[in-house]
This record gives structure tokens, C-alpha cells and sequence, in this order.
């Protein structure tokens, strides 16, 4: 027997792609793919109406069903240690099997037989590692390919719901959620984990683009958002439609108690994700103040299950609630309305806190996003993967205090020379007072830290203060000192969560 990892090692197939095939409705359309230079991995089933590379099978009853065509088909079989029976962990070894059956024994001979530990604490320890077990096999074996070493895997036929492809319909009254499970989704909370965890590049065969990025912003903040799509587009090479949403040109009134208000202009423009996206598709929702560092195609391609929102996870030990400044929206799943969603808070069905800090609107969360995704004023080179500049105060394009400024101004620096961004541009925004005036001494002279600009024009940057009048909802009746209060305790907030 060959263990999975020195397989993969051995053969030269970290680089390579795997494709991963289950029973699921969209295992049909791999049939229009062309995946000759790929490692294909079938599921249980799979296999017999498929030539793979590798069966993967984790129950001894299903190998029983399949195993001529696994001798016929595939190159090589996949089975943990101890092979489940009836969807249960048992003491079945294959050293034993081997001797009982004799087609396991042929593979065996042929040097054909893979296998990996699964699951159980009593098999902890050795030179290999133990695989947690996990809901179906389509979750194990992306942990399985991930801790091997795989990078690249697309999903075809391992999906959501509870049914079968119809090739396959002869099994719903034999194996469809034959472990008790109401449905397929509960699947992709593992496999995401495994995304995270690993940092595999992991797709699914139904995943489409351009990327969709909506942005909650006004033209006061255009230059920081600027900086946050050339962020996102040098560190992708897919297609990228990037939305700041206040051009879209949708408007909706104030709710009428002053507490429900937006604390911002742009607080509710997530809500229109959706609508603006004709309720179809995936979107990314992303803040202004934001800065990404990882391919956005990792994030995009997140499987999404049963879940309609997914959201950052809090960081261990931190305590603090869920942010929801960073989202992939299912967006066939959100029937959102910004106008019944302000009717709902002027009727009292909703408050500001349900609405902003827990979602109310959306029925099935999950966050499983990483918290490297929604870094709070925190930034490793090797672990970000967005820098979110909590701190309106000392954001890096209204003051000199922020730590991370050189990251910041290196981007701005690079959009400029790219030609993302041109020097004009930035004109205008120092002439309107939305960013320090020593930010376009510093694009001239491609300076990334103010700390190194003329003194007197670094003393005049100290002085600048941030445009929140710009950042606070004018229209909305709410006068300047309640917002300023408003702003002041969501810093203190912000300060208080990031120390934790």
C-alpha cells in the first residue's frame, strides 16, 4: 500500500490540478470540459461510468458494489485505513481486507492501493498525519488532498440540496444521504475550513465571472477606494467588475427614528447588493477603507452550500462579535429591498444593531470566511489577505499616524505609475480637502512614509482633519455633534475590539 501523500509527492503532482467528481446535478457539465492534463478523482459511484485517475471510497459496502469497474476504470483506489461499514467507523483494517478479498489484493500487488488514516483519536501519531473525519467523502477528500499538498482543485458534482445527477438516479433509494444528514450543504462547512486552512486554490465547477465586487463608498472616499480595486486587480488574474455603489444611482429615504440612521452615507448601500445584481449570482460586498493582499478569486470562489451570506470569523480568544464589512452574497438566496428594509425599522421589526451587527435580513449565516480576510488595523505580509483601516482618524490618506502607511501609499504609488490612478486625480481630491495635501508630494516624489516628506509640509498634515462631514449622513436631519458622538464611540469601539 502507498500512502496518499508520498503518491502525490513522488509523481510530481503538487502543481497539478485535481478534479474532484461526485454524483451531484453538476458533475454534467464536466462533461464539456477538457481536463486530459488534470488528476481526476471520482467518489464512490463515479467510477463506474468514468475512467479516473484515483476511486475514492471510504465505505467497504460501496467498494463491494463498485469494484470491477474501480479494476476497469481507475488507475488507482483511494480508502482510508479502516474502512467505514454502513457509514460508520470500524475496525476493519485494509492489512486485513487484503487478505479477505481478492481484487483489494490484486491492487495491492499492482501497486494500485492508496490509502490515508481517517478519523479516530486511536489512530493519532506515526509518521502520517490522521484526517479528520468529516460529513461525505467530498470533504474529507479535500482535506485529504489539501495536508498531501494539492493546491489547485475544482469540485464537479459535489454540491448543495439533496439530490443525484440523473445518471445516478438509481441510487436515491440506496445511498442518497444514506448517513442520516438532511442535506449535501452541511459538506462545505469543511471544505471551507480546509480552503482557509490550507490556502488551496479550490473552485467549483459552476462558478462564473467576472468577479463581482461591490464597494459602500461616496466620492469623498473615491481615492482610498481606488487603491482598494488596484489592490484587488494586481493580485488577480481573473476578470474583476468592480462597483463602487454610490454611482449606481439608487437613492432610499432615512428611517425616521434618529437611532436607526445611517452612521455613515454609505451604512445601508450593502443592501442593495442584490437588486443591483438582478437577485442572481454571487457578489463580494467590501467597506472603502480597505486593502487586499491575496488573489480575491479565493474569496470568490468559496463554496456557498445552503448559506446565503458568509462573513469573517472573529480571530480566537477575541470575543468579538461577527463583522459583516466583508461578504460573499448569495444573491438568488437575499430577496433584500433597501425600501422594505427601512420600513421594517420605521414599524420597529428591525433596529439598527439587528440590521448592522447581526444581519437579521438574511436567514442562513455562516462564517467561515478567515479573519486574514478582515485584518482590523493589523498586517503580517505573510498572513493578510485584507487590511481593513478601521480607524477613520488615522487612515492612511487623512493622517501620518497610521503604522501601515507604506503599504498604503506603495499601492497609490503603483496605481499612479499603472496608470489607475492619475496625479489629477489626487489634485482634486487634496483641493476638496478629502485627503492630506502631503500625499501628493509624496506621489511625486515616490516617497512611501510622510515621516520622510519637508517638515513643514509633514506639520501641516498633522494638522489635517479628517472630512467626517463627508462621511456623515447630511441629508438625514441628524445634527453634526450627535454624528460626531456616533463617530467617536464606533472608534472606541473599534480600538477596544482590535485589543482583545
Amino acid at each position: 500500500m502507498i500512502h496518499i501523500e508520498d503518491f502525490i509527492r513522488s509523481n510530481g503532482l503538487i502543481g497539478k490540478r485535481f478534479y474532484v467528481l461526485g454524483k451531484g446535478p453538476s458533475i454534467e457539465k464536466f462533461n464539456t470540459v477538457d481536463a486530459s492534463s488534470d488528476v481526476l478523482i471520482s467518489l464512490n459511484h463515479v467510477v463506474r461510468d468514468r475512467d479516473v485517475d484515483i476511486a475514492h471510497i471510504i465505505d467497504f459496502d460501496v467498494w463491494e458494489d463498485v469494484k470491477e469497474f474501480v479494476y476497469e476504470n481507475a488507475k488507482y483506489l483511494l480508502m482510508p485505513l479502516h474502512p467505514h461499514v454502513d457509514c460508520k467507523a470500524s475496525k476493519l483494517s485494509l492489512h486485513a481486507l487484503i487478505e479477505q478479498d481478492s481484487l483489494l489484493c490484486k491492487l495491492d500487488k499492482e501497486k494500485r492501493l492508496l490509502w490515508y488514516k481517517l478519523g479516530t483519536k486511536r489512530y493519532f501519531g506515526g509518521r502520517y498525519p490522521t484526517y479528520k473525519s468529516g460529513y461525505f467523502s467530498g470533504d474529507v477528500i479535500v482535506g485529504v488532498l489539501a495536508s498531501a499538498g494539492a493546491r489547485n482543485i475544482i469540485l464537479a458534482g459535489v454540491d448543495g440540496g439533496n439530490q443525484y445527477s440523473n445518471e445516478f438516479s438509481d441510487l436515491n433509494q440506496k445511498t442518497l444521504l444514506a448517513n442520516g444528514r438532511k442535506s449535501f450543504d452541511i459538506q462545505f462547512t469543511r471544505i471551507r475550513y480546509h480552503i482557509m486552512s490550507y490556502d488551496i486554490n479550490l473552485k467549483h465547477i459552476n462558478d462564473t465571472y467576472p468577479i463581482k465586487v461591490y464597494v459602500a463608498t461616496t466620492e469623498a472616499q473615491m481615492l482610498a477606494t481606488k487603491v482598494l480595486e488596484y489592490s484587488i486587480r494586481k493580485n488577480t488574474d481573473k476578470p474583476v467588475e468592480f462597483i463602487p455603489m454610490h454611482t449606481c444611482g439608487i437613492s432610499y429615504p432615512e428611517p425616521k427614528d434618529i437611532s436607526n440612521r445611517q452612521r455613515t452615507p454609505f451604512s445601508f448601500q450593502r443592501f442593495m447588493i442584490p437588486k443591483l445584481n438582478a437577485y442572481s449570482g454571487k457578489a463580494i460586498y467590501l467597506d472603502s477603507d480597505m486593502q487586499v493582499f491575496n488573489d480575491i478569486d479565493r474569496l470568490w470562489s468559496l463554496p456557498m452550500g445552503s448559506s446565503d451570506v458568509l462573513t469573517v470569523a472573529p480571530s480566537k480568544g477575541e470575543g468579538r462579535r461577527l463583522h459583516f464589512s466583508v461578504m460573499l452574497l448569495d444573491c438568488c438566496k437575499l430577496d433584500w429591498d433597501i425600501e422594505d428594509i427601512i420600513n421594517k425599522l420605521d414599524e420597529g421589526n428591525l433596529d439598527y444593531y439587528s440590521l448592522m451587527h447581526e444581519m437579521k435580513v438574511a436567514k442562513n449565516i455562516s462564517a467561515d470566511i478567515s479573519e486574514h480576510w478582515n485584518s482590523l488595523e493589523k498586517y503580517s505580509p505573510e498572513d493578510t489577505s485584507l487590511l481593513h483601516y478601521t480607524d477613520m482618524e488615522t487612515q492612511p490618506w487623512v493622517s501620518v499616524n497610521n503604522p501601515f502607511e507604506a503599504v498604503w501609499v506603495s499601492d497609490l504609488i503603483e496605481a499612479i505609475q499603472y496608470g489607475s490612478i492619475s496625479i489629477d486625480y489626487i489634485v482634486d481630491h487634496v483641493n476638496k480637502g478629502w485627503v492630506r495635501p502631503g500625499l501628493l508630494w509624496q506621489v511625486n516624489n515616490s516617497v512611501v512614509s510622510s515621516k520622510n516628506m519637508p517638515k513643514d509640509l509633514y506639520e501641516k498634515d498633522k494638522q489635517f482633519k479628517p472630512p467626517y462631514k463627508e462621511l456623515v449622513c447630511v441629508s438625514s436631519g441628524v445634527s453634526d455633534s450627535y454624528l460626531s458622538k456616533v463617530l467617536v464611540k464606533l472608534k472606541k469601539v473599534v480600538r477596544t475590539m482590535t485589543k482583545k
